[in-house]
């Protein structure tokens, strides 16, 4: 689990690195490929979280888990509304 959280907080620092050194079609290749193994490694962890929550033995904590999931995922919406409705659409 931490393995992957490692790979994704690489990637998290030098994806902007990346994108502002390399602005032609090799970054943006490179860029490409590094979202694609961010998401896999966000796919792992959050199975791993799954499996985890599993050992329990209690449906109750995997409720726990899954709900909590859903109103992260509430929030960030939440937060992006709040965004927009404060600086707008602009670049």
């Amino acid at each position: 689990m931490y393995g992957t959280l490692l790979i994704m907080t690489i990637i998290n620092v030098y994806l902007p690195i990346v994108s502002f050194i390399l602005n032609n079609g090799v970054g943006f290749t490179i860029c490409l490929a590094s979202n694609f193994l961010l998401g896999f490694a966000n796919s792992v962890n959050q199975s791993c979280c799954l499996g985890f929550s599993n050992i329990f033995y209690e449906d109750q904590y995997i409720v726990y888990f899954v709900a909590g999931t859903g109103l992260a995922g509430l929030m960030i919406g939440v937060v992006r509304m709040i965004c927009l409705v404060i600086f707008g659409e602009g670049e």
